[in-house]
């Protein structure tokens, strides 16, 4: 059995991956975009 402790780390972790994943994503779309404009 996990400890709390444990387990809000990972998902901490987790959540941190996902949200410079989406930033990523964010900004590539945003180059993609101004590729497009030109």
């Amino acid at each position: 059995m996990h400890s709390p402790n444990q387990v809000n780390q990972t998902y901490q972790q987790i959540v941190q991956k996902f949200n410079s994943q989406i930033s990523f994503n964010s900004n590539l779309t945003n180059h993609l975009i101004v590729l497009n404009r030109e």
